[in-house]
């Protein structure tokens, strides 16, 4: 085998091993990207069935006060990152002591906010995984294609040496 063809196979093998590494890289990228939108979808199911529990306790009447506080409070801390449900569930506290009718008003709004939330996440979840089995197809063909080609490069130039061997 020439010198400048075991150097042209092994360029493409260190081409192919460099792409199947960025190839897992990227792969890997996109499962925590997978993996962060399956949290938040599971964060929303969590925070809306919550949300639709405590408007239950609130429903049940006043005797129920202290538990759905209680719940205010649990929810409060799951939805800290978000402003606005915050100063909602801090309303919704201090109306759960006057006037239960805009708590639930509050609280519906929150529902329907969390399920909007919710259906946004689940496509951002979609679409995330319809991205990483398409990067997957087309890197493990590249990948393949360019070991078929070092392989075939390295029969060939094999086939070339016997017969020059012969020859002689």
């Amino acid at each position: 085998m020439s010198s400048r063809r075991l150097h042209l196979s092994l360029v493409f093998f260190v081409a192919a091993l460099v792409l199947a590494a960025s190839l897992i890289a990227s792969l890997l990228s996109q499962q925590n990207d997978a993996f962060e939108a399956a949290d938040w979808v599971s964060h929303s199911v969590d925070v809306r069935a919550r949300l639709q529990q405590l408007l239950a306790t609130i429903d049940d009447g006043p005797t129920q006060t202290p538990r759905a506080l209680g719940m205010v409070v649990a929810l409060r801390e799951k939805m800290i990152d978000r402003a606005r449900a915050v100063e909602a569930l801090d309303a919704v506290s201090v109306e759960l002591g006057f006037g239960l009718e805009h708590a639930r008003t509050r609280l519906e709004e929150l529902i329907g906010e969390e399920t909007s939330l919710l259906m946004d996440r689940r496509q951002t979840l979609a679409r995330e995984s319809r991205q990483a089995r398409f990067a997957l197809t087309i890197g493990g063909m590249v990948v393949v294609l360019l070991l078929a080609a070092a392989f075939y490069i390295v029969t060939r130039d094999n086939r070339q040496r016997r017969a020059a061997e012969d020859e002689l």
